[in-house]
């Protein structure tokens, strides 16, 4: 008996070590940006996979041409608390969160995120290399955000 409890509980760490791999935050640059795509990539294929896509440029830079899937968030004229309150009440903490931003978080705001989220992904760095390492994956547009609908 005292054998099958240590079996037991060696499984039991072994799982709850490599579910908590997968958790929190990864951050992207250009250096990995190929990594970053092709996690989206599968994101957006996958029928099990429920995420959201955000992307925080200006309005003005966001409506001259963005990825299809990400939808915009003016950090410039937005407050961060209440973009927060926005994801947290329209996306579920089962939710993958993938966000563009062309300037760093700061460590309250990823805080704040990781509250909530569980896999958080962001790529920090231009639009323009986002748009060729995505280009043959993914279709980019131009004007607001639609929804489909």
């Amino acid at each position: 008996m005292k054998k099958i409890y240590i079996i037991f509980l060696l499984i039991f760490c072994l799982v709850n070590l490599t579910s908590c791999k997968n958790r929190g935050v990864k951050i992207y640059d250009n250096n990995n940006l190929n990594e970053f795509t092709k996690l989206f990539y599968d994101a957006i294929n996958s029928e099990e996979i429920k995420y959201v896509a955000c992307d925080f440029r200006s309005k003005l830079e966001y409506e001259e041409e963005h990825l299809r899937q990400f939808q915009n968030y003016d950090l410039q004229n937005g407050d961060y608390k209440e973009f927060i309150t926005w994801l947290t009440s329209n996306y579920s903490k089962k939710h993958q969160v993938y966000l563009f931003s062309s300037s760093s978080l700061t460590d309250d705001q990823i805080q704040d995120l990781k509250k909530n989220y569980k896999q958080i992904y962001i790529y920090v760095g231009d639009y323009n290399s986002l748009k060729q390492a995505g280009e043959e994956y993914f279709i980019f547009d131009t004007g607001a955000y639609d929804c489909g609908c």
